[in-house]
């Protein structure tokens, strides 16, 4: 399944520490997959509050870091809300089309946000803003796989 999402490597290898749970589960692969894009999101927020009080940025990239705060913020919290119904609906979310509707909006709602923070920075940042920038294009990317493995589940799906 890894190979039919945009980044396959960065899918098998966030996801293999979790096989043993996911099994030949195509729900559970996506659950699995949503977690490691919340893991991901929350330590790009927790880098990015680091780095407001930073003051070694040019400007720009402090106003680029100020303006992630707010939208990885928001994107911890959808990643968490899609997390959460998956859990909550565990064995009948292939079959509830208005909550799995809900976790794809949530997920792509995510990476919308990612997306948006990651614009803030042009190029030719110093080091702290390059880590962070970094750190984003990980948690896109992430989120990217995870909105294709959640494509895969179907009616049907365990």
């Amino acid at each position: 399944m890894c190979a039919k999402t945009t980044y396959p490597q960065v899918c098998v290898s966030s996801l293999s520490p979790y096989i043993s749970t996911i099994q030949n589960s195509t729900v559970h692969l996506a659950r699995a997959s949503v977690s490691v894009s919340l893991d991901t999101a929350q330590s790009a927020l927790t880098l990015v509050t680091r780095l407001t009080s930073n003051t070694g940025l040019t400007p720009s990239e402090a106003s680029a870091v100020r303006d992630c705060v707010p939208t990885m913020g928001d994107c911890v919290i959808v990643l968490q809300k899609a997390l959460d119904t998956m859990v909550t609906t565990e064995g009948k979310l292939a079959g509830d089309w208005m909550q799995m509707d809900n976790v794809k909006t949530w997920v792509s709602a995510a990476l919308t946000d990612e997306n948006t923070c990651a614009l803030g920075f042009t190029g030719g940042e110093k080091a702290a803003a390059k880590v962070l920038k970094k750190k984003v294009n990980d948690a896109m990317q992430r989120t990217s796989n995870a909105l294709a493995l959640l494509a895969m589940i179907g009616p049907g799906s365990t």
